[in-house]
Order: C-alpha cells, then structure tokens, then sequence
C-alpha cells in the first residue's frame, strides 16, 4: 500500500517537473527569440531596448540572456555587470555601489546606434554634424563627448588628446564607447577639463 501511494506520489511529481519544466524551456526559448527577431533596438537616453537606466538586473535575464560578473572599483565601489545579449551583440547593465537597479548602460558594440545613426566607431565629426556642439570633458580616465541635443547620452572617444590648456579632438577622433547614465551613478559624474 506505501508503495502504491509512494508511486502515485513519485509519478504525480514527476508529472508536475514534466509541465514545469516545459514551462521554463517554453519562457527561455521565449526570450531569445525576442532579442534576436528584428533590427536591434536603437540607444536612447533611456537604455538600449529593454536595457534601461532604472530597470531592474534581476529582470534582465527574463527578457533576453544574460551573463552576469562584478567588479570592483577600489575598497568601497562594487559594480554589478550584467552583459545582455541580442542575437550576436550585446550591452552592458551596470549597478553599481551593491544597488538592484541599472545605473549604467555600457555599449561597446557598434552594431548598436542613435536614432541619428552613431555609435561605436562613428567619428568627431559625425557627432558633430548630427548632434551639434558638444561639451567636452574628462571622465572615467576618458575624454567624453556630450551634448544638450543628446541628453543623457555620454560618447567616449579615442584619439583625443587631454592638454594642460583642454582636450583637443579632431574630426577623425572616433567613439569607443556609448554611456547611458543617470545622476545617481558615481562614475557617471562629469569632472570638468582644466
């Protein structure tokens, strides 16, 4: 009799991790077919697609895959990574100081671009004759590219030169990096050039 109950018991639970985990195969098939159907979402000055400043990062690994990493800035600086990936590219989520939502979306891809078309690998020049004037300052050990007509968009550029009197960049400078930030990121802050 404990038998027939411990095999009842046995098959209705394997039945139940049957339909769960179709379920689950069903979600995590789900998600990369939605990050890999269609053009790749533009940057915005709030994120990337899904990857937006203030989402969530424990909610990113439900919309597309994910792969996770922290860092270390120093004693009293975590950043929690998140590498999201659309089909063959991907963007960085980042938190930081120990928080759960997105202070910083990272593009290092140049697949990825404004709705005015640059990105990684466009130069000085096209930022330029797309956005405008452009603030230049110091920032992260970079020299960076931002502009009132591209608002929470930061550009980091390779190329540019830091002087004692500013920074010099010529056209050809190109971008190396897109920053997605908000004021609540340390390391988004800009320090001015001297």
């Amino acid at each position: 009799m404990r038998l027939a109950a411990f095999a009842a018991c046995w098959a209705v639970g394997a039945c139940a991790r049957t339909d769960a985990s179709r379920v689950a195969r069903r979600q995590t098939t789900a998600a990369p077919q939605f990050c890999t159907d269609g053009p790749l979402p533009l940057i915005t000055a709030r994120g990337v697609g899904p990857v937006a400043v203030g989402a969530r990062m424990a909610e990113l690994a439900a919309i597309c895959p994910v792969s996770d990493s922290s860092f270390a800035r120093g004693a009293l600086l975590r950043e929690d990574i998140s590498a999201v990936r659309f089909g063959e590219h991907a963007v960085l989520a980042i938190a930081v100081g120990g928080f759960e939502n997105v202070a910083r979306v990272e593009v290092r891809d140049a697949a990825f671009r404004t709705e005015r078309g640059v990105g990684v690998g466009s130069t000085a020049g096209e930022l330029r004759a797309r956005y405008g004037a452009f603030r230049v300052r110091a920032r992260r050990g970079s020299v960076i590219l931002e502009s009132a007509a591209a608002p929470g968009l930061s550009f980091a550029m390779t190329g540019a030169t830091p002087t004692a009197g500013g920074t010099e960049l010529s056209d050809d400078a190109l971008v190396s990096a897109v920053w997605v930030t908000t004021t609540d990121d340390p390391l988004a802050r800009s320090v001015p050039t001297p």
